[in-house]
């Protein structure tokens, strides 16, 4: 094990830790032109070379496959409709949308982003066999920050992919973390020209018409937190697109995604400074939900459905009874038996216990008021 790899496992507590150590990083088998162009823009730390020259190396050496895979599939793609009503899984991190993902996804009429794909986005039609089964001995079983199953054909969110082929995403910040306000700006396209706009669009649209081909044609389900703040960018690609927003208890919220921000961080950091974590954690929370409640009124009446994650844990039959209803989608009586069977695998899970301190407890409370307001969850004393 190199000492990078050493150091990142040690910023991790308990099992994460070894996991961490055995991640491979999103960027390995991405773009070399947007690698490339991210050096240029940040450079690396010293510490994070090997991690850096790992990267350029398996970039460099899947070059050739990746333009392969854009000129056998160029006409099939370009000809491929971009899909239409599309299901959107939106809410902060942490908030319950990968557990309500997974249990939508179970429907038989639908279609989704893949790890494969979302891991491989330039290579996942070409090399959705072999290559997506040799990667997937790459793969930890579980995500290092909460222990929920993961495989190579296990539903994913499009915005890995979006990162890995040099789209500016949040996600980037777990790169380099000192560019935490560059990175949440461009995610949310704030502020953004409309030649920006239309760049971020059509690289949007790429992506999704690859999953519709390989879905062929089904309703797609897409979850992607990021999604939060970009409802108007999402309406102008579809119009008729379904939206589904959960929410959670603001304190399980930051606890939980403080944790994610910290384990993800030491899996993918390439340079930039230490940070305060916890201003990061509520900074992009208050962010992003000020952003979605700026635009949630853009989404016309039948296609908004908002649900809490309490509600889901404790019914979650009832709770999907009440998505498809709202959202008019069909197919419910096919799909609830592969339901009730995610539902039985899943009975054994056991959830993080991150407890909070009184004084985080507080500022909690002040800086997520907007939360507490907007959802009506009760402030601890």
């Amino acid at each position: 094990m190199s000492d990078t790899v050493r150091h990142a496992a040690a910023q991790v507590p308990g099992k994460a830790g070894s996991q961490v150590a055995s991640q491979p990083h999103y960027l390995q088998f991405g773009s070399l032109r947007a690698w490339l162009r991210l050096l240029w823009r940040h450079g690396a730390s010293p510490h994070y070379w090997p991690r850096a020259a790992a990267i350029t190396a398996l970039s460099t050496a899947t070059a050739p496959l990746r333009c392969y895979e854009r000129v056998r599939f160029h006409r099939a793609i370009a000809v491929t409709p971009p899909p239409q009503a599309p299901v959107f899984i939106i809410g902060l991190p942490r908030s319950g949308t990968t557990h309500l993902h997974y249990l939508l996804a179970r429907d038989p009429a639908v279609a989704y982003m893949t790890w494969a794909m979302a891991l491989l986005p330039d290579l996942s039609l070409f090399a959705d066999g072999w290559f997506a089964r040799l990667y997937s001995r790459w793969l930890p079983p579980t995500r290092a920050h909460d222990q929920v199953a993961v495989n190579i054909n296990a539903p994913a969110t499009e915005e890995i992919a979006l990162m890995i082929r040099g789209v500016d995403t949040f996600l980037h910040y777990q790169c380099f973390p000192d560019a935490f306000e560059y990175y949440l700006e461009r995610a949310n396209l704030r502020g953004a020209s409309e030649a920006q706009r239309k760049r971020w669009r059509a690289q949007y649209t790429q992506i999704l018409k690859k999953v519709s081909l390989a879905g062929e044609g089904r309703r797609l389900l897409l979850k992607n937190a990021a999604n939060t703040a970009r409802v108007g960018e999402l309406l102008t690609l579809f119009p008729d697109a379904r939206f589904i927003h959960i929410v959670r208890n603001p304190y399980d919220v930051f606890a939980s995604t403080r944790r994610l921000f910290t384990v993800e961080t030491a899996t993918c950091r390439l340079g930039g400074a230490p940070r305060d974590t916890e201003s990061d954690v509520l900074t992009y929370c208050t962010t992003n939900m000020q952003a979605y409640l700026d635009q949630r009124n853009l989404i016309p009446p039948g296609q908004l459905i908002e649900i809490r994650y309490e509600d889901l844990i404790r019914d979650p039959l009832a709770t999907v009874h009440a998505i498809y209803q709202k959202l008019e989608l069909p197919g419910l009586d096919a799909a609830l038996p592969r339901m009730h069977e995610y539902l039985a695998s899943v009975s054994g899970y056991r959830r993080n216990h991150l407890p909070l301190t009184s004084d985080e407890e507080f500022v909690i409370t002040d800086r997520l008021a907007l939360a507490f307001d907007t959802w009506h969850y009760p402030r601890r004393k």
